[in-house]
């Protein structure tokens, strides 16, 4: 999102990963959940890498998922 907070951020909140990419809060946890976007915990947080999410819109994660399983 060009002049956007999260440009300047290394990380995400999941209520921020939600707001990013314009889903609810539910979807957002969906996604980490189900091992579509990578995540760190730090104690009680869920923690997104900003590269993360790009990895994941740009469908990287899927493919090295995909290329993984066929191993």
């Amino acid at each position: 999102m060009p002049g956007s907070s999260f440009q300047s951020k290394a990380v995400l909140s999941v209520e921020e990963l939600a707001a990013y990419l314009g889903v609810s809060r539910g979807t957002a946890y969906g996604l980490i959940h189900g091992g579509q976007i990578r995540f760190k915990r730090v104690g009680r947080r869920i923690l997104i890498p900003l590269s993360a999410v790009e990895e994941f819109l740009n469908g990287e994660r899927e493919e090295e998922e995909v290329a993984h399983a066929r191993r």
